[in-house]
């Protein structure tokens, strides 16, 4: 299975990016200003331009809204609909 993202490049450079992951129910906006105080104190203390990230998740911002099939969904509502009924 293949989940595809909507990454957002907060800042371009070379090496390993620092990816920024958000939680439920936000969005990549939640660290905008970690990524430019991130980047910022980089450039202060000379290091050199490193790739930083921040994707917005499945059903998040820009990200695709997951299918039942695809997020289990369906499962999940399953299970919750049989505890509330019982």
């Amino acid at each position: 299975m293949t989940i595809e993202l909507h990454n957002n490049v907060y800042c371009e450079g070379e090496g390993l990016p620092v990816v920024l992951v958000h939680g439920f129910p936000v969005d990549h906006r939640m660290w905008d200003e970690c990524a430019e105080a991130l980047e910022a104190a980089a450039v202060e203390h000379g290091v050199k331009r490193f790739p930083i990230w921040g994707p917005d998740m499945p059903g998040a911002g820009e990200g695709p809204i997951p299918s039942d099939e695809t997020s289990g969904g369906r499962k999940i509502w399953q299970i919750l609909t049989n505890s509330f009924l019982r």
